[in-house]
């Protein structure tokens, strides 16, 4: 099993413990049966248990980005398509903040081509995995996964 988590399994993780929060307080009211309540304990303790062998076998820099993910982070229900706008201004901001940084951004893709490409090395030996970790770099998307870490792809 892979030790280290991509973007998307760790906003969905993030997601999972930021509804089991809402859930403690579901369960804290009086909107819930004595029955209804033991079931949803009952699934909050699988979660904690699954989320926990989870956190045990990341290591130490994927581990760490999902702790620095998840305390930053917060999940907005979307009832009135408010997301779609935050996207777009979300997406206006990435882009915004791109061009400020072209220089860096234009290395870290450099970077990708001519170490991580056709790459074999495990992400727990790896430098370049190491800083990208550190620094959130978003894995290349487009291209199908070598599976031995999460920047590296066959070219």
């Amino acid at each position: 099993m892979k030790d280290y988590l991509n973007n998307e399994e760790r906003k969905n993780i993030i997601t999972i413990l930021h509804l089991m929060t809402s859930g403690v307080i579901l369960l804290e009211g009086n909107t819930l049966t004595k029955d209804e309540k033991a079931n949803l304990k009952r699934g909050f303790t699988f979660t904690k248990k699954a989320i926990e062998n989870i956190k045990n076998r990341l290591n130490k820099n994927a581990l760490n980005a999902l702790d620095k993910d998840a305390k930053k982070s917060r999940v907005l229900l979307d009832i009135y398509g408010a997301t779609r706008e935050y996207e777009r201004r979300k997406q206006s901001d990435i882009n915004a903040a791109y061009e400020e940084n072209r220089d860096y951004y234009k290395l870290v893709e450099l970077i990708l081509f001519y170490n991580c490409k056709n790459c074999s090395e495990k992400c727990n030996e790896c430098e370049i995995y190491k800083e990208f970790e550190e620094r959130c770099i978003p894995e290349f998307e487009g291209a199908e996964k070598m599976g031995y870490c999460k920047y590296s792809y066959k070219g």
